[in-house]
């Protein structure tokens, strides 16, 4: 398996989405995140779960390829919103996830946690689809 660092745009699909559904159906994912010290109400606290995320993806390569990339290079990261449903919102927080299948970073609770909002999310669309509504119970 090979491993890279995602894009900021993978990044700000993500977090735009968490922004965005917050005060729908995220209520889940917004107590989760405060709970691990993250605040997704302000432009400030996506930009630091952003960079959290970024980190973790990096220190994932770097354990891959037993580098250590310069977190200059890498860069600072800003939030930025950008228009994204919720299905590319899920495969891009799928791809971070992937990207970060590498080392001891699956067992990291921040890891975990981008886990476990990605399977909500999943959830969240299968239970809309018609043809979930529809089938039988049991």
């Amino acid at each position: 398996m090979s491993a890279f660092i995602v894009e900021n745009k993978t990044i700000n699909r993500i977090l735009t989405y968490l922004e965005l559904n917050q005060h729908q159906n995220g209520q889940w994912e917004s107590r989760r995140l405060k709970e691990a010290g993250y605040d997704i109400t302000t432009q400030d606290g996506l930009t630091v779960l952003g960079q959290t995320m970024l980190n973790l993806n990096t220190d994932a390569v770097d354990q891959r390829y037993d580098e250590k990339n310069n977190r200059e290079f890498v860069g600072k990261y800003n939030f930025k919103t950008i228009p994204v449903d919720r299905i590319q919102a899920l495969k891009s927080l799928r791809c971070l996830i992937y990207q970060c299948l590498e080392g001891d970073i699956p067992e990291r609770e921040f890891f975990k946690l981008m886990d476990a909002i990605s399977y909500q999310w999943m959830y969240a669309i299968i239970n809309d689809m018609e043809a979930f509504q529809t089938a039988d119970w049991g």
